[in-house]
């Protein structure tokens, strides 16, 4: 929503800016030239915003919290994406979080942040299968055995060079 409101601002500055720039040169402004300045710094400033996002919020993560992985994405409503495809989401690490269990060597549990643009972070913790390459989600409601593994995990195989897996099994 606010960023709908800045785009519309953005619009209105510009048209704003045109029309004071004739108003002071004492001539009138084409009838064109209002509305394409608006579109314009629009479109420029939606540019700006999606390209931009990323690195925005990346730098406003606290020292704990790493980024994993950066997702980037093209769409036909935004053609210059297929030029340079635009971040849009992103994988975070709170190391922080990162516990590991002397009754479980080759496993590591991790909080995970999953961020995409203009949607809340879900943040999810997981489990790490060090020695064979494997995740599994662990819910708030998940049950666990007396050595601190959980109770009948959905394993999900990783895929070979998964950063998560890099980042976390480094040396295991």
């Amino acid at each position: 929503m606010l960023h709908l409101i800045a785009v519309f601002a953005m619009g209105f500055l510009a048209a704003g800016l045109v029309l004071l720039v004739y108003k002071l040169r004492g001539v009138k402004a084409p009838r064109y030239l209002v509305p394409m300045a608006a579109g314009l710094a629009m479109i420029g400033y939606s540019v700006w915003s999606d390209y931009s996002w990323a690195s925005r919020t990346i730098d406003g993560l606290p020292d704990h919290v790493q980024v994993v992985k950066e997702i980037s994405s093209s769409a036909p409503w935004k053609p210059w994406t297929y030029l340079i495809p635009q971040v849009d989401r992103f994988i975070a690490l709170d190391s922080s979080e990162t516990r590991r269990n002397e009754r479980l060597p080759g496993f590591v549990m991790a909080e995970v942040i999953l961020v995409a643009q203009r949607e809340p972070a879900v943040t999810t913790r997981q489990l790490f299968d060090c020695t064979q390459s494997r995740r599994t989600d662990i819910l708030p409601s998940a049950e666990f055995n007396d050595d601190g593994m959980p109770v009948a995990p959905q394993w999900v195989p990783l895929e070979p060079g998964d950063a998560l897996y890099q980042q976390l099994c480094a040396g295991s």
